[in-house]
Order: C-alpha cells, then structure tokens, then sequence
C-alpha cells in the first residue's frame, strides 16, 4: 500500500519542520478507517493535530480515488 500511494503523498521537508512518513500517513488513515474513531483521537495517538490527521485523511483518500 505505501508502494502505491508513496509517489503522490510524498511531500518535501521544510526547512522549519520535516514531513509526515507516508508509512505514518497510511498507518492513520487505515487506523482511522478501519475503527470509525474520529481524526481527534487517531492524531493523539500519533501526537499529531486534529488539523493536520484531516489533512493527511482527505489527500490519502483523494489519492486512491484518482488510483
């Protein structure tokens, strides 16, 4: 799975903050879709945002969509 969607949820370090793995990303998402928990609790557990696990949800989606 992250083979597959690794190309288009790679994103480039910043120069104030690295990026999210897509592993990490696709460890959320499968987590997320698999228990029906809320983006809240599935980014504590990760030590992320609400904001930033809606963002990593909404491309992760989109990207196997368009695959």
């Amino acid at each position: 799975m992250c083979n597959i969607v690794a190309p288009p949820l790679g994103i480039a370090n910043f120069c104030m903050r690295s990026c999210i793995q897509v592993e990490t990303q696709v460890v959320i998402d499968l987590f997320h879709l698999s228990n029906g928990n809320t983006l809240q609790m599935c980014g504590e557990m990760y030590g992320m945002a609400k904001s930033i696990t809606s963002i990593i949800a909404r491309d992760f989606c989109a990207t196997i969509k368009s695959i």
